[in-house]
């Protein structure tokens, strides 16, 4: 199927895309409008057929490769351009920034020599994407590029017929009128705060855009949450046409929540003569419209013209990011208004540099569920929280909030759902990341937990203090198979990775929070490896998993641990809001390597995330065993083992979550006469996890 799909290279300039300092290049706006372009040639079908052949290839998702000018102009690139797509079999869009409109055309021309397919481009600046006078491979709009396919239809036809075989109802269709390719178009399934008005098999799809604006506030929750639910009955009838049930086959649904962080603003107010920072004071109605302070007084001209180029930029970004991302599965998308200031005061109590709050508190689990109540309050009505309640699917949540907390009928996210997360303050990660995969779909196997390294530190100071740790460690390592190696710098981690080449990198050391620089970073001996240093000496493996205390602050943190992992190559990375027990981290990964050597328990999760959820959000069931161990001094009885087993069949399923839930925090799990467990008695520590990226697309081989 490749042989159909679009390749397009965006050209980067060398500045900083900073959504917070006001610095956008149009490339930013290019992530918007690439909604308006195929994916692949098949769309043009105008029908669900290729909605269903894509389904069952799982082979989706935009082909966008960024490339830095730097890389452009070095020496060999275009050798290596023509090595690329010769591999690919894909046509080629590029877009070039204005300043390299000369070296542009030097460029595509020695590209196009003895390549047979067409290679388009078109050349940005600030504005909109800018005319080549006499160049017929120049586009300006979704629109000439429509003309341009159809103009060579006949060459793509024969590249697809040498390269791919299809079904005789998915041949090569583009149609003449590029207007009405534009208005039925192919299939896109998006929601997000105006509704597309979308169309499938020349169907109305989603048909109240024109009532959008004038819907009131109760309405419009109906229409988002209408379109949902339409989405997902188109998924959940391919799902019974294939014999899937609904977790198979929904996709994942992605939220976005954008957050004005009070700690980044901060950051800015040491900058002087930075009024964007009061661009962060910015919240937004039911009906998306902002209200904004002006603090500093600014002329008022002046900062509506700054304020509605940062808040739309930030906006529009977003939603192109959440639309790429949704490709991958044809994912709903539901964007939510900005709510910063009400929840700021509460989520302040999460801060690791406060005294007082999360950390000197004995019962932590109430200031989570309390929290998470408010999350509902303030995004959710009875109806989208009756969606969630039911929807037995995955969720992928774009956001610098604690999402996973939020409370569905009492119960948090994280503990209903499978979810993992994005930050929306960094923009770069949130590409990076899509840019990831999009290239490759990257499966663990068999042999995963033989390449898997775990990583302690060296010193002997630390040994001694991870000593039961090690211990536990190096038992499971007899019959698993992983590897354990000790560090004390970031070379000698770099040797290891070197030397092991591991698929999944484990940390279990301290992670140590630093006020001053509102950073995070892994404490290995005296050696203190900071985001920094992670990304120059390249330290990662595909799957990295941190069995460290508060590796990934929600609030505090600027420079995160897991976006410079992602930076060197990472995929997916799981953290920590909060401190948490040595021993009770340790144990969980060691289980979850165990249960990665089971090829039912593969077969059963089907892809990471839900296979790294259930083994930590089973850690509340252990914990019952353990203090069962510990006050009753005996191992359990076989009635006793058959009512463990059942409670983690139990949290396998989605609909039987909200009885175990319950049953902790009201009654108690009741494992033995002698024996029951409380929430209390876990502290919700299941809940300090985070799974960041998109481990949803980590499936496995086997």
């Amino acid at each position: 199927m490749s042989a159909t799909k679009i390749q397009y290279v965006v050209i980067r300039r060398d500045d900083v895309n900073d959504i917070l300092s006001g610095n956008f290049s149009f490339e930013m706006v290019i992530l918007n409008t690439l909604r308006y372009y195929p994916e692949d040639l098949l769309q043009f079908r105008q029908n669900f057929d290729y909605f269903d052949y894509v389904k069952e290839q799982n082979d989706m998702g935009v082909q966008i490769l960024f490339l830095p000018i730097a890389q452009l102009l070095r020496k060999g690139r275009v050798e290596r351009f023509k090595a690329i797509l010769a591999h690919l079999k894909r046509i080629c869009v590029l877009f070039v920034p204005w300043e390299l409109r000369f070296k542009a055309r030097d460029f595509l021309n020695a590209l196009r020599i003895e390549m047979s397919l067409p290679i388009y481009y078109s050349i940005y600046n600030d504005e909109a994407l800018v005319e080549v006078q006499g160049d017929s491979q120049n586009f300006i709009d979704h629109y000439g590029f429509y003309r341009l396919l159809h103009r060579d239809v006949k060459i793509l036809s024969k590249h697809v017929s040498h390269n791919c075989k299809l079904p005789k109802k998915l041949q090569l269709k583009i149609p003449h009128d590029a207007h009405v390719v534009d208005h039925s178009f192919h299939f896109k399934p998006i929601v997000s705060n105006v509704i597309n008005s979308l169309k499938a098999d020349n169907i109305s799809y989603i048909s109240h855009h024109d009532k959008w604006a004038t819907a009131s506030d109760i309405d419009r929750q109906s229409m988002l949450l209408g379109s949902l639910e339409e989405l997902d009955d188109i998924h959940l009838e391919w799902g019974m046409e294939n014999h899937l049930s609904s977790r198979w086959s929904l996709p994942t649904l992605i939220l976005i929540f954008p957050f004005h962080n009070p700690v980044l603003r901060k950051v800015l107010e040491r900058s002087q003569n930075n009024p964007i920072k009061n661009i962060l004071l910015a919240e937004q109605r039911d009906d998306y419209i902002f209200t904004l302070d002006n603090e500093e007084g600014l002329d008022e001209e002046q900062f509506k013209k700054l304020s509605g180029k940062i808040l739309k930029s930030q906006y529009d970004i977003l939603d192109g990011i959440g639309y790429l991302h949704s490709t991958f599965q044809f994912s709903p998308v539901l964007r939510f208004p900005i709510r910063s200031s009400i929840l700021n005061r509460m989520l302040s109590m999460f801060s690791l540099g406060k005294r007082t709050g999360i950390l000197t508190s004995h019962s932590r689990y109430k200031s989570i569920l309390k929290f998470g109540k408010k999350l509902n309050e303030t995004f959710l009505s009875r109806e989208l929280e009756d969606y969630l309640s039911n929807r037995d699917g995955q969720i992928l949540v774009i956001s610098d909030l604690p999402i996973e907390w939020m409370t569905i009928k009492g119960i948090p996210l994280n503990f209903l759902c499978d979810v993992c997360r994005l930050q929306d303050s960094n923009i770069q990660g949130l590409i990076n990341n899509y840019s990831a995969f999009s290239k490759f779909r990257f499966k663990l196997g068999s042999n995963s937990v033989k390449r898997t390294l775990v990583i302690f530190s060296g010193s002997e100071q630390d040994k001694t203090f991870f000593n039961e740790s090690i211990k536990m460690a190096q038992l499971y390592r007899e019959e698993q198979g992983f590897i354990i190696g000790f560090a004390s710098s970031g070379q000698e981690v770099s040797d290891l990775l070197d030397c092991h080449k591991p698929v999944i990198l484990i940390f279990d050391c301290h992670c140590v929070f630093e006020l001053e620089t509102l950073s995070c970073y892994l404490k290995l001996g005296d050696t203190r490896l900071y985001a920094e240093d992670i990304i120059v000496s390249e330290l990662y493996a595909p799957v990295v998993f941190l069995a460290c205390c508060n590796s990934n602050p929600n609030y505090d943190n600027v420079n995160k641990l897991h976006d410079a992992f992602f930076q060197v190559g990472a995929l997916s990375v799981t953290g920590t809001f909060l401190p948490i027990d040595m021993n009770k981290g340790t144990f969980i990964y060691l289980r979850m390597l165990t249960l990665l050597n089971s090829a039912n328990e593969r077969k059963a999760s089907g892809n990471w995330l839900h296979f790294v959820s259930f083994a930590i959000r089973t850690s509340v069931i252990w914990e019952a065993r353990f203090k069962c161990y510990k006050k009753l001094k005996r191992e359990l009885t076989d009635d006793e083992e058959k009512v463990f087993i059942e409670l983690l069949e139990k949290l396998h399923r989605f609909e039987d979550r909200n009885e175990v839930f319950h049953q902790l925090l009201n009654n108690g799990v009741k494992l033995s006469p002698e024996m029951k467990l409380f929430v209390k008695d876990t502290n919700l520590e299941f809940s300090y996890y985070t799974h960041y990226g998109r481990p949803d697309l980590i499936g496995f081989r086997d």
